[in-house]
């Protein structure tokens, strides 16, 4: 899998780019290719074409069907692209009928000099939007009321901000194999941070240490809990009218062992202590009341677009062995040649991919973009001057090929 289309380029960054940003351009200077989207994914896009055009030169005959679902509109939630083609897969495999889907994904990372981790992401946490709608009366402002829909909703964020959700850490959380990983191998993680990652699952005690460990890590503590982030606001037409209704969005990305029902659950709770204090009613999804409108009007949370968190791909078995071994044999033998270390573990994205659709097609779903990944390229997605490597891109096309490969033979 991958995704054919790519972010807009702001017209007004155009001057930024080193290089026209749909052009594509090869600079043999630096070895990368730039433009919009050569760093998602279409890397990964271009790589699986190469590689199974490569594997027809060779004279390659699968025993088993091979398939490029590649979708059109990832970038805007895949919901005529992948969700397309997932449902017509499903007609044709059928519930779990499919072996092993590969999509975009992390990659391998120098942890530490010379030690280089994959992380193949097996999981995804969820996703909800919710539209907050603070209804009131208008009116002039020179007799205005005590507070303005504006004023209210302006503490209902304040008491969700102030309000975060709670750490929750379990074992199976992809990102505790990182750990462990980095626990074992790396030279520059302290003993006191190796013995609480390793002793975590046998006591109490280092395990909330290592809780603790995590949130203060800025790139993982969002991998353990809910996330919150109020993006879009919106009330008043001008300066001497009291603003009628006043609306803002909040949009979650939902811890593994969380839901939709859990998040909804927690912003009621937060809205209902906001409008019984200053006497409004209450409502989810626009018509059901939990406290019934008053004169001053009523605060409406209603529940736009929901994803549940993805189910735990198999990080143990024949299929992950394969997965693994391969990754192992490209990089280490092949790609690696200076006796530098190289692990392979599990990660979790807090985003989500076309994947979001092929759940029922398959048990083993695995993002994986086969190539190290460079933190100053990384900065780039989605941004000016997005380029990727071609050294990485190469290792990309022995990674889809050798997987294609080992698959057939040992599947």
């Amino acid at each position: 899998m991958a995704h054919q289309d790519v972010v807009p380029v702001n017209n007004e960054t155009l001057s930024s780019w080193k290089f026209p940003p749909f052009s594509g351009h090869y600079d043999p200077e630096t070895d990368f290719v730039w433009g919009r989207g050569s760093n998602d994914c279409k890397n990964l896009l271009i790589a699986e074409f190469e590689a199974i055009e490569q594997l027809l030169i060779d004279g390659f005959k699968p025993n088993r069907t091979i398939v490029m679902s590649l979708g059109f509109d990832e970038e805007a939630s895949g919901t005529l692209g992948a969700a397309s083609l997932a449902s017509f897969l499903h007609e044709r495999y059928g519930d779990d009928g499919i072996y092993s889907i590969i999509d975009e994904g992390e990659g391998i990372m120098e942890v530490d000099k010379d030690v280089f981790v994959a992380t193949p992401i097996n999981a995804e946490k969820g996703y909800v939007d919710f539209e907050v709608s603070i209804l009131g009366h208008g009116g002039h402002s020179s007799v205005p009321p005590d507070h303005t829909t504006i004023g209210i909703a302006s503490e209902l964020i304040t008491e969700f901000e102030a309000n975060p959700f709670d750490y929750e850490f379990e074992f199976d959380n992809p990102i505790y194999g990182l750990l462990t990983c980095a626990a074992e191998h790396s030279k520059s993680l302290s003993k006191d941070v190796k013995k609480t990652i390793l002793g975590a699952p046998f006591c109490p005690r280092r395990k909330d240490k290592l809780v603790e460990y995590i949130s203060n890590q800025s790139h993982l503590r969002s991998l353990i809990r809910t996330t919150q982030a109020v993006d879009i606001i919106n009330g008043g037409v001008k300066a001497n009218a009291l603003p009628e209704t006043t609306r803002f969005l909040i949009n979650h990305r939902i811890n593994l062992h969380s839901s939709v029902a859990e998040v909804f659950e927690r912003n009621i709770e937060y809205a209902k202590k906001i409008a019984e204090k200053y006497g409004y009613g209450l409502s989810k999804n626009g018509d059901d009341y939990i406290i019934p409108e008053t004169d001053l009007g009523h605060i409406d949370i209603t529940l736009l677009r929901e994803l549940e968190p993805a189910p735990l791909s198999p990080s143990s078995g024949p299929v992950w062995d394969i997965l693994a071994g391969t990754i192992q044999d490209v990089f280490e033998n092949g790609v690696l040649q200076n006796n530098e270390e190289f692990y392979v573990t599990t990660g979790l994205f807090s985003g989500n991919t076309d994947t979001k659709y092929y759940w029922n097609l398959s048990k083993n779903i695995y993002r994986f973009v086969g190539s190290i990944i460079d933190i100053d390229l990384l900065k780039t997605l989605h941004s000016v001057n997005e380029h990727v490597d071609v050294p990485g891109h190469l290792s990309a096309i022995a990674f889809v090929y050798e997987y294609i490969v080992n698959v057939n033979e040992y599947a």
